[in-house]
């Protein structure tokens, strides 16, 4: 199915990176065009509110569970087959949403979603990483954040269009096609199979926690649990923060942190490959703590645009930097297992900033609760600064 493993890449640009970059933007692509519309589409077929919001929550149940086993599994089986069936398994599930108005169904259809989307996201981010020259890892990675941003900033509008236009139905029809075409793309990849040495000399022997996480990538992905809490919160509570202070056109906030983020990011991975992840993570934590300060008493438009610009750096130099070490601590033979440690990691921050940020809001109130996420994400650089040596 897959073209001939080639040699070493000598230019980040080459043709299997291109690929692979195509294909986790359309992936992604598929996922925003679905998840604004899930709990409207819900609600329309007769489905309660607050189950409407277990179907949101449920994905990222089911990805973290499923990142526990996903890095083992890159790296002891075909990497092509896994992405192969991740794609077929989101394609599937998605257009299978429109046959059923069920939610215990629907609640399955998008728990087997969760899973593809975990096996997919670090299975394609492990083979990219195998076709990036090493002196331009962080480069490389942070592009691949920027096909994220892209498909985040067109999908939920695209998505809502859609919806208005020709209804529900056809909007995940035509979302789940996506993975066809991403299907397509892996025709035309080259995938270096490789299996860990690590876990060949440890079958048959008692089963060891390294081969569901990295060691070596933990301290990253503790890391990043503070950067996706507040991202998560900042995108779920910033238009009823504005609410609360008569604050009009809040939805600038966030045309503002697409465009930034799309800019920085791949400015932040040249600056991270020429003088390492110090010159990078620091500033980016400095600038999410900075805006989260400043979102906590903000009145006014101004004050939130400038604070959507410090998250943008902040969140668009500090993710790709952190993903990126995993990538290189693991190896060609542990990355899996590296970059699902550090997946897990983004996941828990995510989900937790998602799922329990309305309890946080309703017990602190909007503005204690931002600076708790700011104290985070202090607490976040002084051990990155305190561990700094480990890792320079």
């Amino acid at each position: 199915m897959m073209k001939e493993p080639e040699k070493a890449p000598q230019r980040l640009w080459n043709a299997n990176y291109v690929t692979f970059l195509s294909m986790q933007t359309l992936f992604y692509l598929m996922l925003y065009l679905t998840f604004p519309i899930l709990p409207k589409y819900a609600l329309s077929v007769g489905i309660e509110l607050s189950d409407a919001g277990l179907l949101s929550g449920v994905l990222f149940v089911a990805s973290v569970s499923s990142r526990f086993v996903t890095g083992s599994c890159i790296d002891r089986m075909r990497r092509d087959r896994i992405l192969l069936v991740s794609l077929l398994v989101s394609g599937l599930t998605t257009m299978a949403i429109a046959l059923t108005d069920k939610f215990w169904v629907l609640l399955m259809l998008r728990f087997l979603y969760g899973c593809s989307f975990a096996f997919f996201t670090t299975t394609v981010t492990s083979c990219a990483a195998d076709t990036i020259p090493q002196e331009h890892m962080a480069e490389g990675i942070s592009y691949f954040g920027v096909g994220i941003a892209v498909a985040a900033a067109v999908g939920p509008a695209t998505s809502l269009a859609l919806y208005d236009w020709i209804g529900g139905i056809m909007t995940f029809v035509i979302a789940g096609g996506i993975s066809l075409l991403c299907v397509l793309c892996l025709f035309f990849a080259s995938i270096n199979e490789r299996r860990s040495a690590t876990d060949k000399s440890q079958q048959g022997s008692s089963f060891p926690i390294t081969r569901l996480i990295e060691p070596r990538a933990v301290l990253f992905a503790l890391l990043v649990i503070p950067i996706t809490f507040c991202n998560g919160f900042v995108n779920s509570f910033i238009p009823l923060t504005a609410d609360e202070r008569h604050i009009s056109g809040i939805g600038v906030f966030f045309t503002v942190f697409a465009v930034t983020m799309m800019v920085l990011k791949p400015l932040s991975g040249k600056m991270q490959d020429r003088t390492g992840l110090a010159s990078v993570l620091v500033p980016a934590f400095i600038c999410m703590t900075a805006s989260a300060c400043i979102i906590s008493f903000a009145q006014t438009l101004w004050l939130m645009i400038i604070a959507a610009l410090l998250l943008a750096f902040g969140q668009g130099a500090g993710q790709p930097a952190l993903l990126s070490s995993c990538a290189m601590v693991g190896g060609k033979e542990r990355r899996g297992v590296a970059l699902s440690t550090y997946y897990l990691g983004m996941d828990v921050g995510l989900g937790i900033g998602n799922v329990t940020g309305a309890q946080v809001a309703h017990a602190l109130g909007f503005t204690k609760a931002y600076l708790m996420c700011a104290a985070m994400l202090a607490i976040g650089l002084i051990v990155f600064l305190t561990t700094k040596h480990k890792h320079s």
